[in-house]
């Protein structure tokens, strides 16, 4: 499932550091939105970036069945902090 995550100045989540260790760095937003699909561009000064939900290839069907039991949504009120790590796959 394709996700889009839009930096800004209004979503959801607020942001509160940016780290670049390595590479080009994306430009400081005070808040970010997840919104499933692909989503409409961001305000000028954010940026979008799109993501998928990656096949578990290690996991069996068992083990899917109790993560998924185990994870609440990121949506819920209890949820009052994340992390988010951008990558960009290249050739090298």
């Amino acid at each position: 499932m394709l996700f889009s995550f839009i930096g800004g100045r209004a979503g959801a989540w607020q942001v509160t550091a940016m780290t670049t260790p390595h590479g080009s760095a994306l430009a400081p937003v005070a808040a970010l939105a997840i919104v499933p699909g692909d989503a409409a561009s961001p305000s000028p000064g954010g940026w979008h970036l799109r993501g998928v939900v990656s096949n578990l290839r290690y996991t069996t069907r068992p083990e899917m069945i109790d993560l998924d039991t185990r994870s609440p949504g990121l949506g819920r009120s209890a949820a009052r902090c994340a992390a988010m790590i951008a990558l960009r796959k290249t050739a090298a």
